[in-house]
C-alpha cells in the first residue's frame, strides 16, 4: 500500500515568519533586561569597593592610634564641659588642627569631621577613599578645586563641601560625662561589636522613632541613602566592615535583644546629633544633605557613556544565541514532523 500523505494544512511545522517574530520578541526582551542587569552589577560592585574603602579608613584609625601615646583614634580638641558639636566643615581652610599654645581649639572645640579629617591629614591615604562610588561624590584636594596643590590637605584641617567631598559618617568622639562614667572609650581596644564608621547618616526624621522590628521598606527610609536605602556599609572597632539592611547593627544593648541604632545617640529615647549616652553608644555624624541624591542606577563604576553601546551589544549577542538555539528546536522539530508526515498509515 502506497504511504498517505497528510493534507499541507496538517503538517506541523514553524514558519521562517514564526521564527522572526521569535527574534523581535528576544531582542526586545533582552533590550529591557540587559540596563537592569547592568545597574544590580554595579551597585553590587560599588558595595564592594564602598567596603573596601571604610576597611582602608579603619586601617589607618588604626596606624593613627598605635602611634598615639594612649593609643586614641583621630580626635581634636574636646571641651568637657560643653555638649555641642561640630559636623559640618567648619576648619577648611584652617592648617593647624590644634592651637600651639592655651586658647580656643583653631577648627572649633568638640569638631567631628575635622578629627575625621585628621585620618586624611596625617596618613598615607588618597581623598577619594571617602568618597561611596554610589554616590555623586567628588574627592576633595583635586585640580580645578580651589586651595590645591602639594601641601592642600596639610594646609587643611576639614573637607570644603560635605557630602560632596566627603560620604561616609564617624562615631562622635565627643561623649557625655554619663558616657565617660560609664566605660566609653575611643581607641584601639574596642569592641568588634563597635561601629566606629559608616555610610553617611540619613538623618532622617524616622531615625529616632524606628523600632528593631521595622518593615524592611521603613528600614530603606531611613537607611544611608549612599545605597537606595538598601543598607550601610559598617566598620567596625577591629577593622572588620559589614553591609547591613538595619541601622540596628552595633553593640548589643544589655537587658535587650536588639543591638544599638549607630545613627542615634541614646537607647529607649533616640535623638540626632547628640552625643553618646554610654559605652554601647556609637553615633554617626554628619548627616548627609537631602538634595545630595546617590546614583539610583548603581552604575557608578560603569562608563555612563557607553551604557546604550553595551545595552544594544548585550540584547544582539543575546538574541544570537537564544536564536540559535530556537533555530535548532525548530529544525529538528520540523525533521520529526516530515517523517511523520512519511510514515505509512494503518
Amino acid at each position: 500500500m502506497l504511504p498517505i500523505r497528510r493534507p499541507a494544512s496538517a503538517r506541523r511545522g514553524v514558519s521562517l515568519t514564526d521564527l522572526c517574530i521569535v527574534l523581535v520578541v528576544l531582542v526586545l526582551l533582552f533590550g529591557a533586561m540587559v540596563p537592569a542587569l547592568l545597574s544590580t552589577a554595579g551597585e553590587m560592585s560599588n558595595r564592594v569597593k564602598c567596603a573596601g574603602n571604610l576597611r582602608q579608613i579603619g586601617l589607618v584609625m588604626i596606624m593613627y592610634a598605635n602611634a598615639e601615646r594612649n593609643g586614641g583614634f583621630p580626635r581634636t580638641y574636646f571641651d568637657r564641659d560643653s555638649s555641642s558639636l561640630l559636623s559640618d566643615t567648619t576648619g577648611y581652610n584652617v592648617k593647624d588642627s590644634f592651637s600651639k599654645g592655651e586658647g580656643p581649639s583653631p577648627v572649633g572645640n568638640n569638631n567631628v569631621t575635622a578629627s575625621f579629617f585628621l585620618a586624611l591629614k596625617t596618613m598615607d591615604i588618597t581623598p577619594d577613599v571617602f568618597i561611596c562610588p554610589s554616590t555623586p561624590g567628588q574627592p576633595g584636594f583635586t585640580p580645578g578645586q580651589p586651595g590645591t596643590g602639594n601641601n592642600a590637605v596639610q594646609n587643611a584641617s576639614n573637607w570644603a563641601t560635605i557630602p560632596l567631598n566627603m560620604t561616609y559618617s564617624v562615631n562622635v568622639m565627643f561623649p557625655s560625662q554619663a558616657a565617660v562614667q560609664t566605660g566609653w572609650k575611643w581607641n584601639n581596644t574596642l569592641n568588634y561589636e563597635f561601629a566606629i564608621a559608616a555610610d553617611i547618616n540619613s538623618g532622617a526624621q524616622g531615625l529616632a522613632t524606628i523600632s528593631p522590628g521595622a518593615t524592611r521598606e521603613q528600614f530603606r527610609a531611613v537607611n544611608s541613602p549612599n545605597h537606595n536605602g538598601d543598607g550601610e556599609n559598617v566598620l567596625f572597632g577591629d577593622g572588620h566592615v559589614e553591609f547591613t539592611s538595619t541601622p540596628f547593627c552595633g553593640m548589643t544593648r544589655p537587658g535587650t535583644t536588639f543591638k544599638d541604632n549607630v545613627y542615634t545617640s541614646g537607647s529607649s529615647v533616640q535623638t540626632i546629633g547628640q552625643m553618646p549616652v554610654d559605652l554601647y553608644d556609637s553615633v554617626m555624624l554628619p548627616v548627609t544633605d537631602p538634595k545630595f541624591q546617590p546614583l539610583s542606577s548603581g552604575l557608578a563604576s560603569f562608563d555612563v557613556g557607553s551604557i546604550p553601546l553595551l545595552g544594544i551589544v548585550g540584547a544582539v549577542a543575546g538574541a544570537v544565541i537564544l536564536g540559535g538555539v530556537v533555530l535548532a528546536i525548530v529544525m529538528t522539530a520540523k525533521r520529526r514532523a516530515a517523517r511523520s508526515d512519511n510514515s505509512p498509515q494503518p
